[in-house]
């Protein structure tokens, strides 16, 4: 089973990026509030939420392994061959400093800063879910108490980050706890809390405040606020608010998540936005090098944009299906021959998987 709308929802916070990137559509800096939501996101899927005792796999070293190993095949091959191909094209794009830098994370040029702190956060995680597992397993502690003590957990390390220390990774601070709050979404989802979404009304409710807050999303930019607000112009909301981006955005992901059957779910999982949200990191990583090559082939930016879309979409999923998707199925194997799996301790389908 797989939450087929959040694939769409990646896809759309992937289009408000590359619309902020070439200005049109009034969302200028409005990437920011995505990027918030995409750090929501990997923390929301890091804790299984569709496994009831997900986080059991960090009690081993092969979940450990599984894990890493996932997030490199992820990662790594269209992130580096993407580097390499931009300094191809455009010879002298790099100094062999920067590129080693850019390798590995030490650098972010553009837009990539956004992995080195992706990547510090995929570094935690494991340790952070195996204390998650083993305070689980000794004090008994139910899903809805552990998403609560992560929430209050993501509140103090922003205030750390933002108020205390002003601690910074690349200019920017440290987005962790954008990554702990959604794996407190992730554990409220798990909990069944929202399970009251049912029937018609429940439905209708839970489709007409997940269409406010992706309204909400592009209505909140300096463009259109401005008009109304002169005093706000310039105010980039999902840069001055990166939290509250994510509190939204992972109130939007636990709505989807909890009403399938919506209608803005349903949308959401249209087969070939869900393709198209699978490889919503290609989509991330590509769009800027096309920016950068050429801000304006076209006459107008809307066309820029549409162009934009079209060719980093294209590579973004080939690259996926013919890349990506087989390297991790080999992955997989090799993890299964490295650690094989004990004779009677096949897992079953235990309670809520």
């Amino acid at each position: 089973m797989r939450l087929k709308q959040i694939d769409g929802l990646r896809f759309w916070a992937s289009m408000v990026i590359v619309a902020d990137h070439c200005r049109v559509l009034g969302l200028r800096l409005q990437g920011g509030a995505m990027v918030s939501l995409f750090f929501v996101l990997s923390g929301f899927f890091v804790t299984k939420p569709l496994k009831r005792d997900g986080e059991d796999r960090f009690l081993s070293w092969k979940g450990w392994a599984e894990f890493y190993v996932t997030r490199i095949v992820r990662i790594i091959p269209l992130y580096w061959g993407s580097l390499f191909l931009f300094d191809w094209l455009f010879v002298n794009a790099f100094t062999r400093e920067r590129i080693f830098k850019n390798m590995f994370f030490l650098e972010g040029w553009g837009h990539l800063w956004f992995l080195t702190h992706e990547v510090l956060c995929y570094l935690l995680a494991p340790a952070l879910m195996a204390a998650v597992a083993f305070l689980k397993k000794r004090l008994g502690l139910s899903n809805g108490r552990i998403g609560a003590g992560l929430f209050v957990f993501s509140i103090l390390l922003h205030v750390y980050f933002y108020e205390v220390t002003s601690f910074r990774v690349l200019m920017q601070p440290f987005r962790f706890d954008l990554f702990v709050m959604g794996a407190s979404f992730g554990y409220l989802y798990k909990s069944g809390a929202l399970r009251a979404v049912r029937g018609r009304g429940g439905r209708l409710a839970a489709d007409l405040a997940s269409l406010l807050l992706i309204l909400l999303a592009h209505v909140s930019g300096y463009e259109v606020l401005s008009r109304f607000f002169p005093a706000l112009e310039g105010y980039a909301v999902g840069w001055e608010r990166p939290w509250l981006c994510g509190f939204l955005g992972g109130v939007l992901v636990l709505l989807l998540a909890s009403n399938p059957e919506g209608l803005v779910s349903r949308v959401f999982s249209l087969p070939w936005l869900v393709r198209l949200g699978k490889a919503s990191y290609g989509i991330y990583i590509l769009h800027y090098y096309y920016f950068i090559m050429d801000p304006q082939p076209f006459v107008s930016p809307m066309r820029n944009f549409a162009a934009n879309v079209l060719c980093s979409c294209c590579v973004a999923l080939v690259f996926f299906e013919w890349v990506e998707e087989p390297l991790s199925r080999q992955a997989k194997k090799l993890l299964s021959r490295a650690f094989p799996q004990r004779e009677g301790s096949r897992p079953g389908k235990g309670r809520g998987d």
